[in-house]
């Protein structure tokens, strides 16, 4: 469980530094994003 967990974090980690070096291209898909994953957080 400890391995899945780490993989997933280096994911993160590594789709977020790509993310802040596109820069404000991504910024409306990257709201759309967290705004998709808050709606299905509480459902």
């Amino acid at each position: 469980m400890v391995s899945r967990l780490l993989h997933l974090l280096i994911i993160d980690v590594l789709a977020t530094c790509v993310a802040l070096r596109i820069g404000s291209r991504l910024q409306p898909t990257l709201q759309q994003m967290k705004e998709n994953l808050r709606a299905k957080r509480y459902t």
